[in-house]
């Protein structure tokens, strides 16, 4: 598959494989592009391991002439590594394991380090923490609703664009689950003084297919937008003079479950509304709605549950609470696969009729009477 792009510069390969991939074709050149990335990196540190190996090679052969210990009328010096070790290291680096790691060969006469960029988005929170990210996160946590799981970590670009990523908790009591949101920030100084940080936050399915990406300014050398980037593929940082995207990913009631809470969920208790809250995954969320029935605001929450172990396959569920005034709380779950696809739906009785609330694929309320 790789043979395909053997004839691209690393520069445009790279565009591909850590850039913004939105389409089937986009995603698919990202993954041609990362291979071959991955090829020519394999390819090159097996020429510098084997260089090293004949240069260290060599030198002990030298050493040894000098000593006495060897004929010096040999003309051939036996190879460093059997063929067996060749064999294991093609496998090795074919693989990409050796790839994604920076290795250090010990060989006599010296020591090799050889590195790759890394391909984990990730590996960023692997880093020690910096004082730079201490105070970015002291900055972030003015939000009383943002617990972070991992991060916030810093990064930079020659510009002074700054970036943070972090991953948030997605329930009130600030647990960390496998529903942490993803989040990219954004920090601009005003001219003012103040500071402006603008944030796109999604959920673990998305990221892995499309990861984030926040417009910071118009590009200085061009007429494209200067973006910060982070994911699927690669650490994060700022793109140059990228055109802009106007591909829009389809709505998914996901995305309004990945931000984290606002100051009205809170008072309204939205812990209280879970019968189980250990199961709790993300949510509750106030779902995108303005119905008013009976001169009374329709309340309308949705959250993420944690699949029944007990069950085969234990898959999520997603669940809709509904209240209005005075009448008992409704609430519905449906497997999230299904709910996904179809959305959720209830009946329930407000003003002495009977009324029926869905919530569909991207999260938005319709209430209509039975």
């Amino acid at each position: 598959m790789s043979e395909h792009l053997s004839g691209v510069d690393d520069a445009q390969l790279e565009r591909w494989a850590y850039g913004r991939a939105t389409t089937p074709a986009e995603q698919e050149r990202s993954g041609l592009a990362s291979a071959e990335l991955q090829r020519r990196a394999a390819l090159e540190r097996e020429r510098a391991e084997r260089a090293e190996a004949e240069r260290a090679s060599a030198e002990a052969h030298s050493r040894a002439i000098a000593n006495g210990e060897v004929d010096d009328t040999a003309s051939e010096h036996p190879d460093p590594w059997a063929d067996s070790e060749h064999r294991h290291r093609r496998r090795m680096l074919a693989t990409g394991i050796s790839g994604l790691v920076a290795a250090a060969l010990a060989l006599v006469g010296g020591i090799v380090v050889l590195n790759q960029p890394n391909l984990d988005p990730l590996a960023i929170f692997e880093r020690q923490e910096t004082e730079a990210d201490r105070e970015w996160a002291q900055i972030l946590a003015l939000d009383p609703e943002t617990t972070f799981t991992a991060g916030p970590r810093v990064f930079r670009d020659d510009d002074g664009i700054i970036g943070l990523v972090a991953r948030v908790s997605t329930v009130p009591d600030g647990r960390s689950t496998a529903w942490d949101a993803y989040c990219l920030y954004v920090g601009r100084e005003l001219g003012d003084g103040s500071l402006s940080i603008t944030n796109e936050c999604t959920y673990p399915e998305q990221f892995a297919a499309s990861g984030l990406s926040v417009i910071e300014r118009g590009s200085s050398n061009g007429d494209g937008y200067d973006t910060a980037i982070w994911g699927p593929i690669g650490d994060p940082r700022v793109e140059k003079n990228m055109a802009l995207d106007d591909t829009i990913p389809a709505p998914s009631v996901l995305d309004l479950l990945a931000n984290p809470l606002n100051g009205f969920e809170e008072e309204l208790d939205a812990l209280s509304i879970v019968d189980e809250p250990d199961r709790l995954l993300m949510g509750p969320r106030l779902a995108n709605q303005s119905a008013l029935i009976a001169g009374e605001p329709l309340v309308v929450q949705l959250y993420l549950l944690e699949g029944l172990t007990e069950t085969p396959e234990p898959e999520p569920e997603l669940c809709m609470h509904v209240s209005h005034g005075r009448p008992t709380p409704v609430t519905v779950c449906s497997p999230l696969r299904n709910a996904q696809s179809s959305g959720l739906l209830l009946q329930t009785v407000i003003a002495d009729e009977i009324w029926t609330v869905i919530v569909d694929v991207t999260g938005t309320v319709r209430a209509e009477k039975a």
